[in-house]
């Protein structure tokens, strides 16, 4: 019985294997132009920054109004910018991305290596998703999901690369997914998730390209987990697009 269900396993995940790697070239096909006139606007809304966050020195915001607004969020990455900007860069090949382990109550900035050699993701999911990499098997394009929900263009294109939503066996739920919301808000998301930033390919360029993140790019995937269709209620009204309804949670 016990060989029969890891057969199963098996194909069911080599079929995933498949399916994501399919979603990986058509996102390639697909990946916006990197725009910086964009990238450079204030973290929280679409008016261009003009000055920086004084604790990271990266962050940009158009007002103190923005930046108050921002915060909350913004706090959790702020102050680990100085201790990850002391690594040196490991090649040319690596670049910034943000990692929200599933067993730690914030995330962070991490170096991952472009893997441009590759149809799939295996060096990113060797690296960065263990010890339950073999359930990492869900990509997801954030430039449509932003889009659908009404956030507007990036300047470039992103991904959120992690394990699937689904409960899986040993695979711990998201402390730092949680802890963007209130007890009861969230939804739950399993294991390691990684948000990283593409560009167009060139010419036989196989898989993704990656691009640096930055704090503005955090602030999208934010949204895009606090706003998530599945989450118990609104968690951040002002940013969500869409007509809401007061409610209660009962317990």
């Amino acid at each position: 019985m016990e060989d029969e269900d890891s057969q199963a396993s098996a194909i069911a995940m080599e079929m995933a294997l498949i399916k994501t790697s399919e979603v990986v070239q058509g996102m390639a096909q697909t990946c916006p132009s990197t725009d910086e006139d964009i990238r450079r606007r204030c973290t929280y809304c679409e008016v261009k920054g003009h000055y920086r966050c004084s604790g990271c020195m990266s962050a940009r915001y158009c007002s103190r109004v923005c930046q108050s607004k921002d915060w909350p969020i913004h706090r959790l990455l702020c102050g680990h910018l100085s201790e990850f900007t002391k690594t040196p860069r490991p090649s040319p090949d690596h670049v910034v991305a943000i990692l929200f382990p599933a067993e730690e109550a914030t995330p962070r900035f991490i170096w991952l290596e472009q893997f441009s050699d590759y149809d799939y993701l295996l060096p990113i999911i060797d690296c960065w998703l263990r010890p339950y990499a073999r359930h990492a098997n869900m990509i997801a394009d954030m430039n449509a999901l932003l889009e659908e929900a009404g956030h507007g263009r990036v300047g470039h294109g992103l991904a959120m690369i992690g394990v699937h939503e689904k409960p899986l066996p040993q695979v711990p739920i998201n402390a730092s997914i949680l802890a963007l919301g209130k007890p009861g808000q969230m939804k739950t998301w399993f294991g390691n998730q990684i948000v990283v930033g593409r560009r167009p390919n060139t010419t036989g360029t196989r898989g993704i390209t990656l691009d640096h993140v930055n704090f503005r790019d955090f602030r999208h995937a934010v949204d895009l987990y606090q706003h998530h269709p599945h989450n118990l209620c609104v968690i951040n009204p002002e940013r969500y697009t869409f007509p809401t309804v007061p409610g209660v949670i009962s317990k």
